[in-house]
């Protein structure tokens, strides 16, 4: 297995919530391609099921509701197919979270999320975290961990023109 491709030993990682794949898939790659992103982290997806499809020169792994459901929510990770020998293993572990191992000097896991709106049932918001945490708990603490994605995350108490503030309780 070769190493993960990385110019200088750097490797370009971004996230962008896109609200759609549908409409945006024709602009993912290209973004992708032109910022010479190496892996990109899209969220808010709202591409049903799980599983993997190419597109250009990479690979989207990506997992969300089920087919029969309506189209929320949705992680993917991207990575370019010259990376593509290196994916360990993929762990789909919901709509909100999608987890990728690959191997480089040392195993690196990437976690893909898309935390639930602050709108939501607190229960949602719990489940989320709590999913997260057992994730990262499976993970042998010498390997390394990029967690990426929209956490929905709002800062400030007060009332602000254009809509309300809220405090970040569990980041």
């Amino acid at each position: 297995m070769n190493k993960l491709y990385m110019k200088k030993q750097q490797i370009r990682i971004a996230c962008w919530n896109i609200k759609t794949l549908y409409s945006k898939d024709h602009e993912l790659i290209p973004r992708t391609q032109r910022t010479c992103t190496d892996i990109c982290l899209p969220s808010e997806t709202k591409k049903k099921g799980k599983g993997t499809t190419k597109l250009n020169n990479y690979i989207l792994i990506y997992s969300g509701v089920p087919k029969d459901q309506r189209a929320t929510s949705g992680v993917g990770v991207a990575i370019n197919d010259k990376n593509e020998q290196n994916i360990e293993s993929i762990e789909y572990v919901c709509d909100r979270i999608l987890r990728v191992k690959i191997m480089s000097d040392q195993p690196i896991h990437i976690i893909s999320v898309y935390a639930t709106d602050i709108n939501k049932p607190e229960e949602m918001s719990m489940d989320f975290y709590e999913n997260l945490q057992s994730v990262i708990d499976k993970i042998p603490r010498h390997e390394k961990i990029i967690l990426l994605g929209d956490l929905n995350a709002r800062i400030g108490n007060e009332v602000v023109d254009g809509g309300i503030k809220q405090n970040i309780t569990r980041i």
